[in-house]
């Protein structure tokens, strides 16, 4: 009887009493692995896996393009270079200025040829650096490129020689195109829109027309 209540007592404790699945006789057993030692894994360095060989840095080649005997492989295939048309060498600039050759000649007065020298000299460019005159034949002449369109004057400066100092003597060609403003005399041009147009003959008359 008494091991009958007893048994029966256990029995209502473990229906009262959740996650206990044993009684008197488990105890034992439950105490047993709570006094077990923890034991800690195992943190030994291990070495690394091996990825195979690590990959050289690639070769780098240099191209002379620039040598006349580097061969490059025929790839079979060609590319036409770009058809860009005709360049525009103007760039929309205005165009150069036409320029006509002319002889300048002024005849020589006395015929002796005592000048030092003679320059033919304008009012504006191209003719107001000076262009150096020669003499033949009693006539001082000098060559120049001037624009059909000129609008300037020229003169003639005679330079003397005397006691050591040079002196300069302004005339004009008679005999040319010539004008008069305020007293002085000058020679003019007579312009045209092109070379093709001049009647150079006009400045190297040395003599009535």
């Amino acid at each position: 009887m008494k091991m009958l209540s007893k048994t029966c007592l256990c029995v209502l404790l473990m229906g009262l009493t959740p996650g206990c699945s044993s009684c008197g006789e488990d105890e034992p057993e439950a105490n047993n692995m709570a006094e077990q030692p923890f034991t800690p894994p195992d943190s030994t360095p291990r070495p690394r896996p091996s990825l195979g060989q690590a990959d050289k840095p690639s070769e780098v080649i240099e191209v002379d393009f620039n040598d006349p005997d580097m061969e490059f492989p025929d790839l079979g295939f060609s590319v036409d270079p770009p058809d860009y048309g005709t360049p525009d060498m103007d760039f929309g600039l205005p165009p150069e200025p036409e320029c006509c050759m002319v002889q300048f000649a002024i005849k020589d007065e006395d015929g002796q040829q005592d000048e030092v020298r003679v320059v033919l000299r304008g009012s504006i460019e191209p003719l107001a650096a000076g262009e150096p005159a020669s003499w033949s034949n009693g006539v001082w002449s000098a060559m120049a490129c001037v624009p059909p369109n000129y609008n300037g004057t020229y003169h003639y400066d005679f330079v003397y020689e005397a006691a050591g100092e040079e002196y300069t003597f302004r005339q004009i060609n008679p005999h040319a195109p010539r004008d008069e403003s305020f007293g002085t005399e000058f020679n003019i041009w007579v312009g045209g829109q092109s070379c093709a147009e001049l009647d150079t003959s006009l400045y190297s008359a040395t003599e009535a027309l």
